[in-house]
């Protein structure tokens, strides 16, 4: 294993620990809002939460896809891998309804 995945791995959990409330349906930690696409920290897109571990899942596969043994890249997948984790770990995980 590449120690940028390891640092992807660290960097994410800390991210995961300061933001992220362990309760389903409670609010994050930090929150943040850009109208019409972010609430209270949430990502809504036409009326839908799209959750963090499907932007990771996507985000992996492209990286994976493509295939380029960058850094960036070994560091971003592993940050996705465990922001999909931590987001599959909620109850509401298949819930997109706002």
């Amino acid at each position: 294993m590449h120690f940028e995945f390891f640092m992807g791995i660290i960097v994410s959990l800390i991210y995961v620990n300061l933001v992220f409330n362990e309760k389903c349906g409670c609010e994050q930690n930090i929150k943040f809002n850009i109208p019409g696409l972010i609430k209270n920290g949430h990502i809504i897109i036409n009326g839908f939460h799209i959750h963090h571990w499907l932007i990771s899942s996507i985000i992996l596969i492209l990286t994976i896809l493509f295939n380029k043994n960058s850094s960036i890249y070994i560091f971003i997948q592993g940050c996705c891998l465990i922001f999909l984790y931590h987001g599959l770990g909620y109850d509401d995980c298949f819930d997109f309804k706002t």
